[in-house]
This record gives structure tokens, sequence and C-alpha cells, in this order.
């Protein structure tokens, strides 16, 4: 576990906050580390135009690949309350504490401890960024020439080293309404469009209620969130816009195209005059892994399980690529101070890479 714990301790060194942080510097860390495992294709892909900034991936490949290991490079924002430097790796003997060291740099670290004991052939690797933004280095990979040929994917998040195959897709809507503003002594006879939202906002609240005890085991409901009611300046001025953002969550097997279809009949109806724009569109995932794809995990498999967050294994399972997640560390270390994973998972989840690369050949 010395390899192992020494790359997670540069990687962690490397502040890749999305989006403040340099993802490029890592990558060129990472692609050093996999250069000296002699792979046929290595490239470092930068430039890519996210909402703040540009992101990029590392990718490697050896032979003809049909699997793709994936792991992404930035983290979240230190979260106040930590009581080591976040990009100092601190090691008590039990638990590697770090930022990131969870979400999911510990799992970079594993999937290069494990290429090191396993020789890779036919095999692919993905150090991807904005992952924890809009995921737009995984779409510029999806899009490029380098998916040719990748049947199954494994997607590096917190599981507990448990393959997770299920969880709920993202839509996240803002609804606009312009009026035309001025004194509030007129305002008997001018549009409200704080009012006209607000009514939307009660009516998709009502509709997010009815759905609460409806759908799959254990992904009952929408988890519709009526997030921000925005307008107005002052007590005395009828204000000339209005915006209500709004997000939901289908469930595994559900499509984001019909539960948004379903939101806007009920915005026709309260609110005609609304436009609504779409902020986040990301599906949501229900693997059905093949028994070659399971194959490939060595014996005895991992449990498969249903997760409460959403990944890019959504994203890949949408362009034909056969994915699940799997991971060291728990949802509950990630995106918190002092965010850690202990030797033990790292260990167990970098054995079971070996044994995946190994089936490979």
């Amino acid at each position: 576990m010395k390899h192992c714990t020494r790359v997670l301790r540069d990687i962690a060194a490397y502040n890749t906050v999305n989006p403040t942080g340099d993802e490029s510097a890592l990558a060129m860390y990472l692609a050093k580390q996999l250069q000296d495992l002699k792979p046929d294709q290595l490239d470092i892909v930068t430039g890519i135009a996210r909402p703040h900034g540009a992101t990029g991936y590392v990718y490697a490949r050896w032979g003809t690949p049909r699997l793709l290991l994936n792991a992404h490079m930035d983290t979240v924002p230190a979260n106040a309350g930590w009581n080591t430097d976040p990009w100092t790796l601190h090691d008590d003997g039990e638990k590697l504490t770090a930022l990131g060291a969870c979400d999911t740099k510990g799992a970079m670290a594993a999937i290069i401890s494990a290429l090191h004991i396993a020789p890779p052939r036919d095999i692919a690797v993905l150090f991807s960024g904005d992952e924890e933004g809009s995921c737009k280095s995984m779409a510029a990979f999806l899009a490029s020439d380098h998916k040719h040929g990748i049947k199954h994917a494994i997607v590096c998040e917190p599981t507990g080293a448990l393959i997770g195959v299920k969880h709920r897709g993202i839509l996240s809507l803002r609804f606009e309404v312009q009026g035309r503003g001025g004194h509030s002594s007129g305002a008997d006879h001018m549009p409200a469009p704080l009012a006209d939202l607000a009514r939307l906002a009660v009516a998709l609240h009502d509709f997010g209620r009815e759905q609460r005890n409806r759908g799959p085991d254990g992904f009952q409901g929408l988890c519709l969130n009526i997030a921000e009611l925005h307008g107005g300046v002052a007590f005395n001025v009828v204000p000339d816009n209005a915006a209500l953002t709004v997000s939901l969550r289908p469930p595994p097997g559900a499509h984001n195209a019909e539960m948004l279809d379903r939101v806007l009949a009920i915005a026709t109806q309260i609110c005609p005059d609304a436009v609504c724009r779409i902020q986040i569109d990301q599906p949501a995932f229900d693997a059905q892994p093949s028994q070659d794809f399971l194959a490939r995990f060595p014996s005895p498999m991992p449990e498969r399980i249903a997760l409460p967050y959403w990944t890019e294994a959504a994203l890949l399972c949408e362009a034909g690529i056969e994915a699940v997640v799997f991971g060291p560390g728990h949802t509950a270390q990630a995106h918190a101070p002092n965010e850690w994973v202990t030797h033990q998972q790292l260990r167990e989840v970098r054995d079971t890479f070996v044994g995946v690369i190994i089936g490979t050949c």
C-alpha cells in the first residue's frame, strides 16, 4: 500500500477545486504516472470550455480497449471545519485525510497502483475534470474518438467498495416572467410577476407532494424542490420581472423529457406567460450490467446497490456504454470537512482493480 498512499499524497497536494483550482497541473502529473506504464496512446486534452474557465482530461490506452476506468480530478471547495490543511495528506495509520481523498482522488491512486501491479492490456483510463460542475469534460470525451470501441466502464465514486447500478437524474428549471414595473400606487392595474410565479411555485410543490409515494422501490417521489423565488427591489416598486428556480430528481427508469412535459403542462395552466429555461438536464441511471461485464470483477463480486447521488455513469450509459459505479469511501465523508478514506478501503478497491485488469487479458 506504500505506493498507493504515496500517489494519493501527491495527488491530494494539487488544488483542483471546481472551478477555481488548477486541473491542468494534476493532469500533467497523472500523465507522467501513466507514461511510465508505456501506454500505446496517451493524450492530454485541454481547453474544453465550461461556464467558468476551461477543463480537460487525461486519456491513456493499452491495446484495443473495451473497458474504461474513470475517476474525476476536480473537487468541491473545502468545507468549513477542517482541522488540517485540506491539500496535505494526513495519515493516522487507519484513515487518510485530505480534500478529495474520498471523492475521488483515492480512486485515482488505486487505479494507478493497480496498473503497476497488473500490466494493462486492452484497457483505457480516463482522468476527467469538471465532474463537480457542468460535466463538460465527460461530454467532450464521449464526443471524441477516444470513446471508440469501449463497451464497459467503471466510474469511480465513493460507494464503499460496492457496485452502484442506479440513481436518480437531475432536472433544474428556471421560469421567468416579464412585467413592466412601476410605482406600487398603480399595482392594482399592473402585471404582478412575483405573484404569478408564486402561484406556479405552489402548484409545482403540490405536484411534487402528489408523487411522494409513487415510483420504484427506494426511489418514490421526485424530490421536487422550490429552490428560489426572486424579484423586486423595494416595497413601493412593482417588479418588472421575476424568476423561479425549481429542481426535481426523476427516479431510475424515468425520462427527464417526460417529467419536463408534465411540469410545463402545469406552468402553461397556472402561468402561461412564464418562459422556461433548462439549467441542468442529467439523465437517471439504471444499469443492467451484462454477465460479460460482471465477470470482469474478481470473485466474490461486490454487492450491487442503489446510490443517493448523481454520477457521470449516467452519461456513459446514455452513450451506449455499459457502466457501473465503484470506488473507496462513503458519501458521508465526501464534500465534508476532514474528508477521509481508510487504508483498508483503498487496498480493497486497488485489489479489485487488479482483478478487473487481469480479467481483461
